[in-house]
């Protein structure tokens, strides 16, 4: 369990310092797949705005995966992009 930050932190920081992403990666190194020791990553699911996916690249190729800003999508969506969307 994480000690809870008081004051501002980005989220780049957060993560960086809290070592979860260090933890993953270690996990994953020490769970390889197959004969050939295939290395997968883990991913991330992320709350929409949270700014980790390149902190979280850097440690291990992690993979971060966000819901679509709902601005965004109005906007493609009116430029008739389509979107699957899942809840």
């Amino acid at each position: 369990m994480a000690l809870l930050w008081g004051g501002g932190v980005s989220d780049s920081d957060y993560n960086n310092k809290e070592g979860y992403l260090q933890e993953q990666t270690g996990f994953a190194e020490n769970d390889r797949v197959g004969e050939d020791g295939k290395l997968i990553p883990f991913t991330n699911g992320l709350d929409k705005g949270y700014r980790a996916k390149m902190v979280a690249w850097k440690n291990g190729k992690q993979i971060a995966i966000q819901p679509p800003l709902i601005q965004r999508v109005i906007r493609d969506l009116r430029e008739g992009k389509q979107y699957t969307l899942a809840a």
